[in-house]
């Protein structure tokens, strides 16, 4: 999710979010996510640094500890059938 908020890949960056992610990330789902949307997603993203993850006993659900330019946050992630999706942060 970080790299392809960096790149600005509005398609990529969709295809990061869980289909249970909240409202806020629905957009970006389905691709109806603005070109405002997507750079302010993308210069929140800027110099973003991946930290530690911790996978929960079921190794089907993951905290991803981030750090971003302004704030840090921990991305809830969840393992699909596709690959690991965010849930919220």
């Amino acid at each position: 999710m970080v790299a392809a908020a960096q790149a600005g890949d509005a398609d990529l960056l969709g295809s990061c979010f869980a289909k249970d992610a909240p409202g806020e990330f629905q957009a970006f789902r389905a691709g109806t996510a603005t070109a405002k949307q997507i750079d302010e997603f993308k210069e929140f993203a800027q110099e973003a640094k991946v930290g530690e993850e911790k996978l929960d006993a079921s190794g089907e659900k993951a905290v991803v500890q981030v750090q971003f330019k302004r704030r840090a946050e921990e991305l809830n992630v969840v393992k699909t059938k596709e690959g690991w999706k965010v849930l919220d942060f």
